[in-house]
């Protein structure tokens, strides 16, 4: 009865030791979430400060540094044509590859011919079907199979 005992006793020991699990780490403090997006902003500020040069560069005619309220009407307009366009950006690009006559319609003929036409504009080493960038082969979580409604 004793080495019952003593078993149940080393039994019930190991099953709390392997049940147990580790302390959940604490949450990151917002300071350390700022060192982490340190790089992230950084980039971020650089390509603002590049655009921001290369819209100086198109639009400061007289080439003082500064958007004059004339330099700055123009590129406002130009951004507001630029809006008006851009949801039409992808269509148009399509519609220029494909419409071979450039009489603005496509025709049954060039509908016909339009996969391979869109096939040369995919770039090269384009991601395949069904698979998303950054990706990678990461482990997957096993889901559990949905349960049938009876």
């Amino acid at each position: 009865m004793k080495n019952f005992a003593l078993f149940c006793a080393l039994f019930a020991f190991a099953a709390l030791s392997f049940a147990q699990e580790e302390a959940p780490k604490a949450p990151k403090t917002p300071a350390d979430l700022k060192v982490s997006r340190a790089p992230f902003q950084q980039r971020m500020l650089e390509n603002i400060n590049k655009d921001a040069k290369k819209i100086l560069d198109l639009y400061d005619a007289n080439k003082n540094g500064v958007l004059d309220p004339e330099e700055a009407d123009a590129f406002k307009k130009d951004l507001a044509a630029y809006e008006k366009l851009q949801p039409f950006a992808r269509s148009l690009k399509v519609l220029k590859a494909v419409d071979t006559d450039k009489n603005l319609q496509i025709s049954l003929d060039e509908a016909a011919k339009m996969q391979d036409v869109l096939k040369e504009l995919r770039p090269q080493g384009d991601r395949p079907q069904g698979k998303r960038p950054g990706m990678g082969n990461r482990p997957r979580p096993n889901k559990p199979a949905p349960q049938k409604a009876e």
